[in-house]
């Protein structure tokens, strides 16, 4: 585990950083001013410092939690044509994929497929 919780583990103080103005360390320049405010009062700041995107990439996943995946469906093949006729030209277009033996995860029914081809949000 790469961050924080490493250096605490391995006996080393977390890093701290200051952003008062003081001179950066080896120099006369000021070091970079900042102001942060948090309208709940409190702040929390995390620092991802790497040492490469990959290793942040990690750390943040770490902080945050992994990304999931997505539904198995929704990496497959998905079917679409706008204006399907009605429930028969569906039925043909499946028994078409099935002769030909092309496996599909999704066929979409487009917006005006519904009865007398009113759209979804139809008003009147």
């Amino acid at each position: 585990m790469d961050g924080p919780r490493r250096a605490a583990r391995d006996g080393q103080k977390p890093m701290s950083v200051d952003a008062s103005g003081a001179p950066a360390s080896g120099g006369t320049a000021p070091a970079v001013q900042t102001h942060w405010v948090a309208e709940s009062g409190a702040l929390d700041v995390f620092v991802l410092l790497g040492p490469s995107a990959k290793a942040v990439g990690r750390q943040y996943a770490t902080l945050t939690g992994g990304t999931q995946l997505p539904p198995l469906f929704a990496l497959g093949y998905h079917q679409r044509r706008w204006n399907y006729n009605d429930q028969d030209d569906i039925l043909a277009l499946d028994k078409q994929f099935e002769e030909l033996d092309f496996l599909y995860d999704v066929l979409w029914l487009d917006i005006e497929y519904p009865h007398r081809r009113q759209a979804l949000f139809h008003m009147g």
